[in-house]
């Protein structure tokens, strides 16, 4: 390498530790501008997952070089043990029941493939939130199936943190000051099989989840088998009963 090599290679490096420099900064700055924005302000997950019967999302989820579309529907009201909730299809199959608590958005069933989950206390989707803050909650469910003789039983520590706000583009549109919510779970049965669930959530206010980034792990007590599988959900359409939002 020559002297004006050796010199063009010195000024790439400094244009580009420079350029870095400033992209941190601006990021910093950008941050503290919001923490002082949004700083003590509380977030309720009632905002941000309409349960009108009639709403709608459809989904791109890719994940392990596969793609497919996930429709989801709130099919109806119900009463959950005396509870106002809600019926959520997702296509057209399973099903969950969530409603609103005093933490926020919760679930306390879900079926799917012959299996059935009652969760009690209630597995958290959204809590109330305020920037910056976290909260750990631990539910637990019953599994039963219909060709299983007995009920396997889990319990849960799951982790929910607002991590910043801003603005996210999908193929449904662009939607502004969108909450990005970190989650952390861990599911752990009697005989010490477990799950673990990590990543983020983005949640539109009076549209719901726009975009989801996640990891889960699958560990096997007996066989020590271990899966993993990296998905990504984005919002490609979506309509809410009773409102004008409506996305391609």
């Amino acid at each position: 390498m020559n002297k004006n090599h050796i010199k063009i290679a010195t000024v790439i490096l400094l244009v580009g530790a420079v350029a870095y420099s400033v992209y941190v900064f601006l990021q910093e700055r950008g941050r503290a501008r919001m923490e002082q924005r949004w700083s003590g302000q509380r977030f309720a997950a009632r905002d941000y997952y309409p349960l009108t019967p009639g709403s709608k999302w459809a989904y791109r989820i890719s994940g392990d070089g596969e793609q497919y579309r996930l429709d989801v529907e709130i099919a109806q009201r119900v009463q959950w043990q005396g509870r106002d909730a809600v019926r959520v299809t997702f296509n057209g199959a399973a099903s969950k029941i969530l409603g609103f608590a005093e933490s926020g958005l919760v679930k306390y069933q879900e079926i799917d493939d012959g299996e059935q989950e009652v969760y009690d206390p209630p597995g958290s989707i959204l809590p109330d939130l305020t920037f910056g803050e976290s909260r750990v909650f631990h539910p637990r469910y019953v599994m039963q199936t219909a060709d299983a003789d007995g009920a396997t039983r889990a319990a849960a520590e799951m982790s929910f943190w607002l991590d910043t706000i801003e603005n996210v583009t999908v193929p449904a549109g662009t939607f502004r000051d969108v909450l990005k919510v970190g989650y952390y779970d861990r599911w752990e049965e009697e005989d010490g099989s477990f799950d673990i669930s990590r990543g983020y959530i983005w949640f539109a206010k009076g549209v719901g989840i726009v975009k989801i980034k996640g990891t889960a792990t699958e560990v096997d007590s007996e066989s020590g088998r271990r899966e993993t599988e990296k998905e990504m959900h984005v919002l490609v359409s979506y309509h809410i009963a009773g409102d004008a939002r409506e996305g391609p």
